[in-house]
């Protein structure tokens, strides 16, 4: 009777630790999908600001000026919100572009000893601010790069002085900003380097150095 027992509970045992051996590899991959999960959910980086730079005798700027004289470029600002995982994100960017231009100015002149004319010229001094909301449309996005275009639509104020008279003019020229961007890329996960293509009052290309987080 003993013996039996002893066998029946040997049994037991051997059942219970087949039944364990056999729920551990199951376990184990419950567990190795619970801690991939998050990382395989994770977002997108939802914030995005970029330092954008320009040429600024571009097709964007000629299109609302005479050709600048004298520019040290167009300097850009940009934040972006991501509001989807992947495809969408809503922004604002902000643009600065100093330049100058020289204008001439003929007279035709009488005097007693004859007839002359004078040439007079003088510089304006020109600065352009616009402020605009934009739009950014992923056409592919990873950790490591984005591919995208984009629109954005604001104001522009052209802010210029004008010295070629005796009295010094300013002039303020209110005007309507838009730029479409045809094709943009950025490398990098965190800090992230990029340039855009596009056509505009920022320009037909950029180059820009951003921070994602």
């Amino acid at each position: 009777m003993k013996t039996r027992i002893i066998y029946i509970f040997l049994l037991f045992a051997c059942l219970i630790l087949i039944q364990m051996q056999a729920q551990q590899p199951n376990s184990t991959i419950s567990q190795s999908q619970i801690q991939e999960t998050p990382k395989a959910n994770k977002p997108f980086p939802e914030h995005e600001i970029n330092f954008l730079y320009g040429e600024s005798s571009t097709l964007g700027i000629l299109s609302i000026l005479d050709r600048p004289d004298k520019s040290i470029g167009r300097f850009s600002f940009s934040y972006f919100y991501r509001l989807s995982n992947k495809w969408l994100s809503v922004g604002a960017t902000s643009t600065y572009i100093p330049y100058s231009v020289t204008h001439s100015n003929t007279t035709y002149n009488v005097s007693e000893t004859g007839s002359y004319y004078k040439t007079e010229t003088a510089t304006s001094h020109c600065y352009i601010f616009s402020f605009a909301a934009e739009l950014r449309f992923y056409l592919l996005s990873k950790s490591w790069v984005d591919l995208y275009s984009g629109f954005s639509l604001g104001y522009m104020a052209n802010y210029s002085t004008n010295n070629i008279t005796e009295e010094n003019l300013t002039h303020i020229k209110h005007l309507l900003y838009w730029q479409a961007t045809a094709i943009g890329v950025s490398f990098g996960k965190n800090i992230v380097f990029g340039a855009e293509c596009g056509f505009g009052r920022k320009g037909l290309a950029n180059l820009y150095i951003g921070y994602k987080f």
